[in-house]
């Protein structure tokens, strides 16, 4: 499982399917999602989603990025998804969440 996550931290810009990344493991898809929730209370895929937030936090507050680009670079659909998705998670959109930021500077 730890493997698994590291892999998902250094491959968050390819987007690299999960199945694959349990056959590299030499295991299968299902029983990588079942041991991976076990261990970790959430899913692969949630644990990639709290991955892809936690950098789009990162490069808001330290890059001049557009929402658009940081958008496409985390692999959302649309920019729509991003934004919905961010404000969900962190009650303010990704350009409040950057003015927070700059202000707290």
């Amino acid at each position: 499982i730890n493997q698994s996550k590291a892999v998902m931290k250094e491959d968050l810009a390819n987007n690299q399917p999960l199945e694959d990344i349990a056959n590299s493991l030499n295991i299968s898809y299902s029983l990588f999602r079942r041991e991976f929730k076990r261990k970790c209370g959430i899913s692969p895929g949630q644990y990639r989603l709290e991955l892809r937030l936690a950098k789009a936090k990162e490069l808001l507050l330290t890059t001049n990025m557009s929402v658009a680009d940081i958008s496409s670079k985390l692999h959302f659909e649309c920019i729509g998804q991003f934004s919905t998705f961010f404000k969900k998670k962190t009650s303010a959109s990704p350009l409040e969440y950057r003015k927070q930021g700059a202000k707290n500077v």
